[in-house]
């Protein structure tokens, strides 16, 4: 039987941009369309000069994957997946990272962690490791960091912070001789989990986690250091020593079973998610509001991105016409008009020749902009 033919495109680094197309051409002829896609898959990263205006097909529907913290806004997606822990009937799912970022067969690795032994130990030669290249992370990932080498030097293989020389290549490979892993993320943000916590378990190491408040809710909090146990970072550096000297103690925690939760579910729910939306026609899937303060919060995003990228956008200003689902909107030589629908443009046209208008509190008859009949009952 032949596929349907589904036209998709892809804006500003949507999370899983391979994976979403090798899952839909399972299932679909897959085309990628530049000028009028039926779907568009949309990432947070909307700041920068490569990025693109994620409104400029405004007859989409728009799916937003995020791999950040940052929240979806459902005034401008039709769907969204990320890490709130939301209810939204089909239009939301809370997929983390951490949960897409691992391969099938590592996460199995993990199920079936191996039994770390106190001869093992011989090969953790070393205190604690710190991967990181993003300077603007928060700045408790930067305070863990000096607080631990105030008890041991702390080796930093990433571009930010680094005082080994040269980068990590291969971080599993890496951090596998450390004891310790700093797995912070970059913002403090409820459901937020990402690779960090996973790439410390698949190196064998203890993790030091911040981040996600609520991280205990899907990983075994016997199986790493969560920082916000403690009252601060002194408290927490008490712990890392005490477990560092004693090696019973240590073993527990690398032992333990890693996770709360069946981790597989949100591959599959991440599957069914995206299947979906695409299953269904264009004007099927639609979900985001249709109509004046709809349409109006979409202008105004768009207007915004446009703002901030005006080398994208010189030649729109001399003259450009647009129209979506309900509006029009022209500007010429920088002078905007709005108009609702076709009928409100061609009655904005008319209305200073000629207006009549029959309510039922108000009566008007105007001809050339002269008032005839101009009544309230």
């Amino acid at each position: 039987m032949q596929k349907q033919i589904k036209r998709i495109n892809f804006v500003n680094d949507p999370l899983l941009t391979p994976d979403i197309k090798v899952l839909l051409e399972k299932y679909f002829e897959v085309i990628i369309d530049n000028e009028n896609p039926d779907f568009v898959f949309c990432g947070p990263y909307v700041v920068g000069p490569k990025k693109d205006n994620p409104y400029k097909f405004p007859n989409a529907v728009k799916i937003f994957l995020t791999g950040e913290a940052v929240a979806p806004d459902f005034n401008i997606y039709d769907y969204a997946l990320g890490f709130d822990e939301l209810d939204y009937g089909d239009r939301y799912l809370r997929c983390p990272y951490w949960a897409l970022s691992i391969s099938n067969e590592n996460l199995q690795k993990l199920i079936d962690r191996q039994v770390t032994r106190f001869e093992d130990l011989d090969k953790k030669n070393k205190f604690c490791n710190f991967i990181y290249s993003n300077h603007n992370g928060h700045k408790m990932r930067r305070e863990i960091f000096e607080k631990l080498e105030q008890y041991k030097r702390v080796d930093s293989w990433g571009r930010w912070l680094n005082n080994m020389g040269e980068f990590a290549k291969d971080k599993i490979q890496v951090i596998k001789d450390y004891k310790f892993s700093v797995a912070s993320e970059n913002a403090w943000y409820p459901g937020y989990t990402t690779e960090k916590l996973i790439d410390a378990y698949l190196g064998n190491t203890l993790p030091i986690y911040w981040g996600n408040p609520d991280v205990v809710k899907e990983f075994n909090e016997s199986s790493f250091i969560n920082v916000f146990d403690f009252k601060d970072l002194d408290a927490l550096l008490d712990e890392v020593k005490k477990i560092d000297n004693n090696d019973a103690l240590y073993l527990k925690y690398l032992n333990q079973a890693i996770f709360k939760v069946d981790p597989f579910i949100h591959k599959r729910n991440f599957e069914k998610f995206i299947l979906n939306i695409v299953s269904q026609t264009k004007e099927q899937a639609v979900r985001k509001g249709v109509g004046m303060f709809p349409d109006r919060v979409t202008r105004i995003y768009n207007e915004s991105w446009n703002a901030t990228h005006p080398q994208k956008n010189f030649w729109k200003m001399i003259f450009d016409i647009r129209a979506n689902r309900s509006v029009i909107y022209i500007q010429i030589l920088g002078i905007k008009i709005e108009f609702n629908s076709l009928f409100y443009f061609l009655q904005n046209l008319l209305e200073k020749a000629f207006v009549i208008r029959f309510k039922r509190f108000h009566t008007q008859v105007r001809l050339f902009g002269i008032d005839f009949i101009n009544k309230l009952h």
